[in-house]
Parts: C-alpha cells; sequence; structure tokens
C-alpha cells in the first residue's frame, strides 16, 4: 500500500493545478473575508462561526475538491490508467490511494483556509473597527466540519469522475446537484414530501457545519459512501 500510495503522492505534487485550485478556492474565502472586513457590520459582535459559514462558500469547496476529480480524470483522459493498473495490479489499494491523497490535501488546505480567514476577521476587529469577534473557543470545530464536509463533497466528486472517466463531469455534477437541484427538489416538494428536504445531502451538509447537529451529515455520508461504493465496483471490474 506504501508504494501505492507514494505514486498517488507523486502524481499529485507533479501537477502545477493540486497547489493552484486548492490556492484558488482558499483566495476566494479570503477575498470574502476582507470584503466584509471593509464593508464592516452593523452589529458590535460577530460569532467566529458564523463568519466562517459566510465567506466559506460552495465556490471554494467546488476548487478545493479539484484534486479528486484529477486523481481519476486525468488517468483516464491521457491514457495513463492501464499503466497505472499495470505497475499496481491490486485495483482496490489504488482506488483507496486515489482517494486518500486528494483527501488529505483537501482536509488541510481547507483547515488553512479557515485558519486565515478567521485571522482576518480578527484583525479587522483590532485594527479597522470591525465588530468585535466572538466564539473563537469554537473555531476548531467549526473548522473540523468544514474540512469534513470537503472531504465527502470531494468524494462525491471522484466518485462521479470515477464512473463517467470525465473530469468535468464529476466536478459540475456535485455542484449543479448542490446549488440548482437541491433548491428546486425542496422549492416543489416540501410541502408534498416535507421528508425529502432531510435527505437533500449537500443541502443538509451545510446544515450540519453550521450548527453542529450530528444528524444532518447522515445524508451526505450516505449519499458520499453509496457513490463510492459504486464506483469502486466498476473500477475493480470493468477495463480501464
Amino acid at each position: 500500500m506504501s508504494r501505492v500510495l507514494a505514486y498517488e503522492r507523486v502524481r499529485a505534487a507533479t501537477l502545477k493545478s493540486t497547489y493552484v485550485f486548492p490556492l484558488v478556492g482558499a483566495a476566494v474565502a479570503w477575498a470574502a473575508s476582507i470584503l466584509f472586513v471593509t464593508l464592516g457590520s452593523d452589529v458590535d459582535e460577530v460569532n467566529a462561526g458564523a463568519f466562517i459559514g459566510q465567506v466559506f462558500t460552495p465556490i471554494s469547496a467546488v476548487f478545493l475538491t479539484i484534486p479528486f476529480a484529477q486523481a481519476f480524470g486525468h488517468e483516464y483522459r491521457d491514457g495513463t490508467m492501464r499503466l497505472a493498473l499495470s505497475e499496481y495490479p491490486q485495483r482496490s489499494r489504488l482506488f483507496f490511494a486515489k482517494l486518500l491523497v486528494p483527501a488529505v490535501i483537501a482536509f488541510v488546505a481547507t483547515l488553512i483556509t479557515v485558519a486565515i480567514s478567521a485571522l482576518i476577521a480578527w484583525l479587522g476587529a483590532e485594527f479597522f473597527d470591525y465588530a468585535q469577534i466572538t466564539g473563537l473557543s469554537s473555531l476548531g470545530g467549526v473548522a473540523a466540519r468544514e474540512a469534513g464536509f470537503v472531504v465527502l463533497w470531494g468524494l462525491l466528486v471522484a466518485a462521479i469522475t470515477a464512473l463517467t472517466r470525465n473530469m468535468g463531469a464529476g466536478i459540475a455534477g456535485v455542484l449543479v446537484w448542490g446549488l440548482v437541484l437541491e433548491n428546486l427538489i425542496a422549492l416543489f416538494l416540501v410541502d408534498r414530501i416535507p421528508v425529502i428536504v432531510e435527505w437533500l445531502p449537500i443541502g443538509q451538509g451545510f446544515g450540519w457545519v453550521q450548527t453542529g447537529d450530528a444528524a444532518l451529515i447522515v445524508p451526505m455520508v450516505v449519499a458520499a459512501a453509496v457513490l463510492t461504493a459504486i464506483s469502486y465496483l466498476k473500477f475493480v471490474r470493468t477495463d480501464a
């Protein structure tokens, strides 16, 4: 397993996009943080968790999870998946390495993104007459939930990419589902089938990040697990 993990680390590390895309996602959150601080606040106190929830948008999640799509999409696009499977014939190990390496990248990048966003808020309160930042003691939990949410988002991206063998489909598929289809489902079916809203994975995942209610993350965990299992079965049973 160490050899295949080393292969995935080298593959990811030698791609400039592995650094560029997560940096773009982080920069979006940092730019939003600076904008909020610059515009000021109508209240005297702002909770750190609420601030992070406002500046860390789905756009950041999209860019932070692109390495998940690249892990499968680049190999299929460039025709190197056959070479990888020839070198590492135990497909299960290769599959999980392609999930683990980008998961670590996304997790660490999200923690850094949240930490610097919180620092910007604190500096705004200290030097730019922004509202006083409260709830800093809960910042660790908020950061962990944001990172967990991003990893689950990434698993969905990786699963769709592995199923379709198309990087764009993986990236756009999760984004469209989370921001468009879930909103339409909630809008048209909330009165007829109220329980369906409670099982919309992306929306409930956002709720978990904001509130910390563990029950809200269950739909996203289930969706990620099911899609990952399906993509795993296809990966180990079909030709590259």
